[in-house]
């Protein structure tokens, strides 16, 4: 991986994180409390069989930076945010 690699995927990061915490319609930062506990959170992965690309994934206790409260939030942020999530992941895009 090169240097341009890994700062390109760290900006996207940024980016992504940034729209987590700062648009309400995607249910803010899930805290850290709240990953001790039985309850299901929904984080953004990249899914390579059989097809590469993005998968939401219901999770209980594996934090990810991508992580959401609802599928439906993690949906709509996937959605909205397609090109960056791939940078992050380090697409070919």
């Amino acid at each position: 991986m090169t240097t341009a690699e890994i700062e390109t995927a760290a900006r996207a990061l940024k980016e992504l994180l940034q729209a987590i915490e700062l648009c309400p319609r995607y249910g803010g930062r899930v805290a850290e409390e709240e990953w001790w506990g039985d309850s299901y959170k929904y984080v953004i992965v990249r899914n390579y069989f059989p097809k590469d690309g993005l998968k939401v994934l219901k999770v209980t206790n594996t934090a990810l930076p991508l992580s959401f409260h609802t599928r439906e939030q993690a949906e709509a942020f996937m959605k909205d945010f397609e090109s960056t999530i791939k940078r992050y992941y380090m697409f070919n895009v």
